[in-house]
Parts: structure tokens; C-alpha cells; sequence
């Protein structure tokens, strides 16, 4: 059971953190297109992603769940995914990447999702995560702030751009 700060009051939901699974992939691949086009800034495709660059979205979930390679996790209320936390495990520590359905975001979801994720890649062994942020998306460099991210010297990943063009901005939190 989790508690969400509704206005000035509690509301009770019934959601559940848990990992990616093979059954998950068409919904979650769904929400990511969803999310990308609410938000106008992508890393993954234009707002509008051909049939190619949905294949190659599916095929990168297909191949990242149970690969080790990744912590992968879903926020689930009845059925329906509401956010994802993926961290990806390089060796050089975690790159982080959240989303969350529109209609769901400022209640915790992304905070909770984090933390899991954050406790699991610790297990792994990563002592650092880093997130790339587009430039333009203020909500997200106030999320990652207020969970205690702060700017890196490190460069952004190799092959990560915004559809602009532009490189993102790499922060970086202590596990």
C-alpha cells in the first residue's frame, strides 16, 4: 500500500514496484512513446517515431529484461504501468532514466521508483549514478535535484543526444 500527498490530504493507492517482465514490454513500450510525446523532448526518436524506431525501442526492452545489464522496474496500479525506472550498469556506474505517465507525476512514483532502483543497483555494486537531462526539461533537472543529484564533470553517454541536436546535461548522485 502506498500513501500519495493528494492537495492538502492522503490518498491511499494500491501500487506496486516491481521489475520489467516480458509481459510488460508492449505497455511499457507504449508508455515511453506516450511520455516522449507529452514532453516534446526525446532521446530516443522524433515525436512522431517510425515504425523502425519502435521496433528498435521493443527489441532494446526485449534484450535488456533479465540481462543483468540493467535495473529495470515498473510502477503498476491496477494493471496499469503509471511509470518505469530503468538504471543501466556500465562500468563506470549507473545511468539513470525515469519517466511517468503525465497524469501521474508530483505524486512520489518517480521518488519511489528511484529508490528501488538505487537500492538494487547498489547491490550490483554501482557507487554512482549519473542522469542526462535535456537543456529545456526543467522538471526534470528539478527531480533529479531534488533528489540530491548534483552537476558532473563527466561527459554524457556516447550516442545520447536531444532531437535538437544539443548534448545534454550530466548530473550525477553518490550511492
Amino acid at each position: 500500500m502506498t500513501y500519495i500527498l493528494i492537495g492538502k490530504g492522503l490518498k491511499t493507492v494500491s501500487m506496486e514496484i516491481r521489475e520489467v517482465g516480458s509481459q510488460d514490454l508492449e505497455k511499457l513500450t507504449e508508455l515511453i512513446i506516450r511520455v516522449y510525446r507529452d514532453t516534446r523532448i526525446s532521446m530516443w526518436f522524433d515525436f512522431e517515431p517510425t515504425q523502425k524506431e519502435l521496433e528498435g525501442l521493443f527489441n532494446y526492452k526485449i534484450k535488456s529484461v533479465g540481462s543483468g545489464k540493467s535495473v529495470d522496474l515498473v510502477a503498476v496500479e491496477q494493471g496499469r504501468i503509471l511509470g518505469e525506472c530503468e538504471i543501466l550498469l556500465t562500468e563506470q556506474g549507473g545511468i539513470v532514466g525515469i519517466i511517468i505517465e503525465k497524469a501521474h507525476r508530483r505524486k512520489g512514483i518517480g521518488i519511489e521508483l528511484f529508490e528501488a532502483g538505487a537500492k538494487r543497483a547498489c547491490k550490483a555494486g554501482v557507487k554512482i549514478v549519473f542522469a542526462d537531462v535535456a537543456k529545456e526539461n526543467a522538471a526534470a533537472m528539478r527531480f533529479f535535484k531534488k533528489l540530491g543529484f548534483k552537476m558532473s564533470a563527466a561527459q554524457p553517454a556516447a550516442g545520447i543526444g536531444i532531437d535538437d541536436g544539443q548534448a545534454p546535461i550530466r548530473l550525477e548522485l553518490m550511492l
